[in-house]
């Protein structure tokens, strides 16, 4: 208004976007059991690993997303000052993801599955004339079967003559056609000048958030049953490559005009992640100005969040679905480009069904019974009460300042998970076909005193210290303290090897870090900068990952079957993470510059590393630097960033390790101001369309390749 005491802001906004993403996916490693069959003939092949899975996979989406915000201001005087908003967004993301996979757990079964051999057409003399050194068949008289290749204790090359009774090939399509997301706010800010030295923020909130997958129309089937296969992991140089055999036509759901087989269909139904959160907290803001002290800040704050997932339902096959003479008729084939720039010597042309087909075929051959397809193993429950107070004392004279404070958090959960559970029990429910199970409640209370301290120190007019020291806690992710077990793929019947899972720990701790840092700055001209900084955190209750065997219903042809997994869940560790930062910013005349930083981090586990796990911190790269060059003038801009990251450690996936190898991104702006109302932007993402690579517990085992493309976008900025 004319007064400036009342405004209104209004903001809609409305996107449409469609995106494809390229791959290979090598879903898991097991390792050869010592006492298995494989390894009593081969001793050289006990306890190394081989890989579960390996797939070409293709994932397409459309995402739509729309909303708005509404935020009104109103100051009816000068002591006080409101500002209420509220924001929502709804997001619908179909997508289809399709992953033809050699099946190599069913083949090698941990051993005592299928034997492996020469690669098809190549002798002996041939193989070790052109890999010396490399095969174990090639050194004379110890009576090992020739032809695979063991490196950094895994089976990186193996061939597999056709048996008629064995499924070599595994292939899953998944459409989720009402997949979306929606989330919404109302905040309630207030601000009240109390006098001149006092002053309070208050603060009032409710947030909502779906994450919502309605419907899977899902098929697994079998192709290239008894046909062999073959594979050769290139580390993460490139892409494997394998095959199904020399008879396997991946292009066509009938290769010889005869249907793959049916293998399953499953998929959760039902499925609305609920998040939400009430809040409050109020600050306070005293300015002292006696001598040295000179504020005094405190607070206090309170949520209570909820989160949960009821009413799965996962499905399973009617007689319909499990005939082949029912799939779908017709079909589309992979893009053309399939895998350009990821390697060679993988299935590339492959089938697949339309999201339409799939659910046609899903109506009629898929069981959605809500009680006896209710997927308890999805199920589970959390809410979190978290109540926080602090105060902080600021000083300052000449040529220094600082603060020290303390804040003390108490953290207040309740889960709820299910559980398998005898069906004798009498609290057990017993209408699931994924077998009888119990709620079960774990509450937990955890209360920390945090104490922090920082100085800043004027060493000269154009250098300055500065010191840190304290204590800081974050909560583990609600998905870590409460979530769905999730089943990989099922291990067959009477296996070995039992398959991988991941579940949630309730009773994890919030993590505690003590921290230390130094840094000095020089601005040693106008616009520059070089700078430096030392750290070090101490981290107690380190949230990383252990496993644990539970048992599992499962279903094949032979009807239901009891199924081993080892579940990889969240537990509490010590870590510590010690490195520096450096900073430098140069101008180049008037209207050119320089940025970069780099920072140097060493993180590690220090307690509670199971064998076979990694004592790498999650997310933590030794290495990471930006390298930024600019041009600006009162009209035009231009810049230019070069992102570079080393490997780290992404946490664990089917029971084994899922490290991110190096990779460096290249982005580009340019911008032209036409006048005071008008600007344009071009601005480009991601311009050197790096191949994203992934390994497991070193190099020789590749998890994933996948290429995402580059992005840009025309941007156009009008100012009434």
């Amino acid at each position: 208004n004319d007064s400036r005491t009342f405004g209104v802001l209004l903001q809609v906004f409305a996107e449409n976007r469609h995106l494809e993403r390229q791959g290979q996916e090598l879903l898991g490693y097991s390792q050869i059991l010592p006492t298995s069959p494989l390894a009593s003939t081969h001793p050289d092949l006990a306890n190394v690993y081989y890989p579960d899975l390996i797939g070409s996979t293709l994932f397409q989406q459309k995402r739509e997303r729309t909303g708005g915000m509404v935020d009104i201001q109103w100051a009816p005087n000068d002591q006080v000052d409101l500002d209420l908003s509220g924001f929502n967004s709804k997001l619908d993301a179909t997508d289809l993801n399709t992953n033809y996979l050699l099946f190599n757990s069913n083949v090698i079964n941990g051993g005592a599955g299928q034997k492996p051999t020469v690669p098809a057409g190549s002798t002996l003399a041939q193989v070790c004339a052109a890999n010396p050194g490399k095969y174990n068949g090639c050194a004379p008289g110890l009576g090992l079967e020739p032809g695979y290749v063991v490196q950094g204790s895994t089976l990186t090359r193996a061939a597999f003559t056709p048996y008629s009774s064995t499924s070599y090939g595994v292939y899953d399509q998944i459409s989720r056609p009402d997949e979306g997301a929606s989330t919404n706010f109302v905040n309630l800010d207030a601000h009240l000048k109390a006098s001149d030295q006092l002053s309070f923020l208050g603060q009032l909130g409710l947030t909502t958030g779906h994450s919502r997958t309605p419907t899977q129309d899902v098929s697994e089937t079998l192709p290239g049953f008894g046909n062999g296969a073959a594979y050769q992991l290139n580390g993460t140089a490139t892409a494997a490559n394998w095959n199904l055999g020399t008879n396997t036509l991946n292009t066509t759901p009938t290769p010889n005009g005869v249907p793959v087989p049916f293998s399953f269909i499953f998929g959760d139904q039902n499925v609305d992640t609920v998040d939400r959160e009430v809040y409050g907290k109020i600050d306070g803001d005293f300015k002292a100005n006696a001598g040295v002290f000179k504020e005094l800040k405190f607070g206090a704050r309170y949520a209570d969040h909820e989160r949960n997932l009821w009413g799965v339902i996962g499905q399973g096959p009617t007689a319909f679905g499990s005939n082949p003479l029912n799939y779908p008729t017709g079909f589309q084939n992979y893009p053309t480009n399939f895998g350009n720039g990821l390697g060679t010597g993988f299935p590339t042309g492959i089938w697949y069904w339309t999201p339409a087909q799939l659910a046609a075929y899903n109506l009629q051959g898929a069981n959605r019974n809500p009680i006896t397809r209710a997927d308890w193993t999805s199920d589970y429950g959390l809410e979190e009460k978290d109540t926080a107070g602090y105060v902080q004392a600021d000083f300052g004279g000449t040529g220094w300042s600082g603060n020290i404070g303390v804040r003390a958090v108490q953290t207040k959960e309740r889960v709820i998970q299910n559980v398998a559970a005898s069906p004798t029990n009498p609290n057990a429910i017993t209408t699931s076909a994924f077998g009888p199970y119990v709620q079960q409640t774990t509450d937990n209370t955890y209360t920390d005193v945090l104490p922090t301290a920082n100085l800043k120190l004027d060493v000269t007019h154009d250098l300055v210290a500065r010191f840190a020291a304290g204590q800081s806690m974050s909560r583990p992710d609600w998905s870590a303290l409460a979530n769905s077990i999730a089943l990989g793929a099922p291990p067959p019947r009477d296996a070995t090897v039992p398959g991988s899972a991941t579940g949630s720990n309730p009773n994890l701790k919030p993590i505690k870090s003590t921290n230390a840092d130094a840094g000095l700055e020089w601005y040693y001209a106008p616009r520059a900068l070089l700078a430096g900084t030392v750290f070090y955190m101490d981290l107690k209750n380190y949230v990383t990952f252990g496993s644990y065997l539970q048992y599992f219903t499962q279903f094949d042809k032979l009807g239901a079957y009891q199924a081993p997994y080892l579940v990889t869940a969240p537990v509490n560790a010590d870590g510590r993470v010690y490195g520096a930062e450096f900073q430098w910013q140069q101008p180049l005349g008037e209207h050119f510059g320089i940025q970069t930083n780099y920072t140097y981090a060493d993180g590690r586990q220090t307690s509670g590393v199971a064998p076979g796990f990694t004592d790498q911190l999650l997310g933590t790269s030794k290495s990471t630097y930006n390298v930024i060059g600019w041009f600006e003038t009162s009209r035009y801009f231009a810049r230019v960033a070069y992102t570079y990251r080393s490997a780290f450690y992404s946490g664990l996936d089917r029971s084994t390790a899922f490290s991110q190898d190096a990779f460096g991104t290249l982005g580009a702006s340019l911008g032209f101001t036409v006048n005071d109302n008008f600007q344009i932007t071009l601005d480009g993402l991601n311009l050197n369309n790096p191949t994203y690579k992934y390994f497991a517990l070193n190099q020789y085992q590749p998890r994933a390749f996948y290429k995402n493309g580059s992005q840009y976008y025309l941007n156009f900025r009008f100012k009434l």
